[in-house]
C-alpha cells in the first residue's frame, strides 16, 4: 500500500499554521513535543471526543502552547532532555513514567504493543532536527479497538490505524521529511496523573 500525507488520517492539522512556522520539524522550535504533550494529555483524559474535536481544541491551545515551548526549550538545554516535560505534563494532568532510548522504529512498535489506555510521546532526531509525535493505544468500543492505534503527527493531524500498520506509517513518516537517517529513537509512556492531597502546606500519608 502506498502511502501519503492523508494515509489514516483523521482530522488535519498544521502547527506551522498556528505558529508560523514552516512544515518541517524545526521550525517551531520544540513546539511539536508541546502539541504532541497536550495531545495525549486530552485524548488520555476523555478518549472519545473524536479526532476533529481534539484538533480543533489543539488550535484553541495554541496561545499557551506558544509560553511553554519557549520554557520547554529553555529546560531541555538546562535541565537535559530526559527531564523537560516533566513539570508540563504534570500540569496538564499526564506524568512521565519513563524515558526510554531505542535503537529502531522498529523496537519503538513492539513497546507499544499490548499496552492500552496509555499515551506515549515518540521523540526521533535526525542528527540535530528532531521531532515528536503523539500515540495512543485505546481500550474503549470493546476488543475491537484494542488493534488500533491514534497518532498525533503536529503538522499533519491526528490519524487512527491498525496497530500491525504503525511501523511501516512512521518509517515512512520518517523518511518523508527528506533529512536523512534517524540516528535517535526516545519513547515517553505517560500515565494519568493524580497530585496528593494536601492538607494546610502537609502532605497526607496514603493519598
Amino acid at each position: 500500500m502506498a502511502l501519503n500525507d492523508t494515509t489514516y488520517l483523521q482530522a488535519p492539522f498544521n502547527q506551522g499554521a498556528h505558529l508560523n512556522g514552516a512544515t518541517n520539524p524545526a521550525s517551531a522550535g520544540g513546539a511539536c513535543h508541546m502539541f504532541a504533550l497536550k495531545w495525549c494529555s486530552r485524548i488520555m483524559r476523555t478518549p472519545g471526543a473524536g479526532a476533529a474535536t481534539r484538533m480543533f481544541e489543539m488550535g484553541q491551545n495554541t496561545a499557551e502552547i506558544r509560553v511553554k515551548f519557549r520554557t520547554f526549550g529553555s529546560r531541555w538545554v538546562n535541565e537535559g532532555e530526559e527531564r523537560a516535560d516533566e513539570g508540563f505534563a504534570k500540569q496538564w494532568g499526564i506524568q512521565v513514567d519513563d524515558v526510554r532510548n531505542l535503537s529502531s522504529a522498529k523496537l519503538i512498535s513492539s513497546a507499544i504493543k499490548g499496552r492500552y489506555d496509555q499515551g506515549f510521546i515518540y521523540s526521533f532526531w535526525w542528527g540535530t532536527p528532531a521531532h515528536s509525535i503523539g500515540i495512543y493505544r485505546p481500550r474503549y468500543a470493546g476488543l475491537f479497538s484494542r488493534g488500533y492505534v491514534h497518532v498525533f503527527e503536529p503538522n499533519y493531524g491526528e490519524f487512527y490505524m491498525r496497530k500491525d500498520r504503525f511501523y511501516a506509517w512512521v518509517k515512512w513518516r520518517e523518511n518523508s521529511y527528506g533529512l536523512g537517517t534517524v540516528t535517535k529513537h526516545q519513547l515517553r509512556p505517560l500515565s494519568l496523573y493524580a497530585a496528593q492531597a494536601v492538607n494546610m502546606g502537609v502532605k497526607l500519608p496514603g493519598m
